[in-house]
Order: structure tokens, then C-alpha cells, then sequence
């Protein structure tokens, strides 16, 4: 489903929408008015895009806190699959993480 420029699709969508929908009427009203100076100021957003940069960033940091790349990878791999490990294992070869 597709709202002006905003992108509204995927398991991101749907868990914010239940969520808002759960929250009290100026709740309610102040998400949408700070959602439409977002659209206005950005064009477009992509909620699932946004929760996977979430994802990948936690991923990250987990990885910087705790240093264990095993136990770190493991649980990427079983909660995100093959593509985030493999993003997260650019991340911890680059030489750019660790300086």
C-alpha cells in the first residue's frame, strides 16, 4: 500500500500501525504530524528499509561491546539470516570498524 510518497508494506508497517493504533488520540495525532513533516522534508520513507538499518546497527554495536564475532554471528545468522551476517561480517573485517 502506497500513501502519497510513503511506502507502507512489510512486517515494519504493520507492527507500527498495531502499535499506534493502540495509543491514545494526541499520541496518535502528534505521530501523524511529525510523519508528515518527515514526508515533507524527505520525500519518501521506507519503514522496512529503516528497521533493517536499525537491525544492522544493533548488530554492530553488539559486536563492538562484546568483541565475541562467534557469539555475535550466531545470533544474526538465526534471527536475520545470511544477508545480515554477511553484512555485519564486512563490517568487523573492515578496517575502518576498528580504528
Amino acid at each position: 500500500m502506497t500513501r502519497g510518497s510513503l511506502r507502507l508494506e512489510g512486517p515494519a508497517y504493520e507492527g507500527a500501525r498495531d502499535a499506534i493504533a493502540a495509543l491514545d488520540a494526541p499520541a496518535r495525532t502528534r505521530i501523524a504530524e511529525v510523519s508528515q513533516q518527515l514526508v515533507r522534508k524527505y520525500g519518501s520513507i521506507n519503514l522496512t528499509a529503516w528497521a533493517r538499518g536499525l537491525r544492522r546497527m544493533a548488530s554492530r554495536l553488539s559486536l563492538v561491546m562484546c568483541g565475541d564475532l562467534l557469539r555475535i554471528g550466531r545470533a544474526v545468522a538465526d534471527e536475520e539470516g545470511q544477508l545480515a551476517l554477511d553484512d555485519l561480517l564486512a563490517f568487523a573485517l573492515s578496517s575502518n570498524s576498528w580504528n
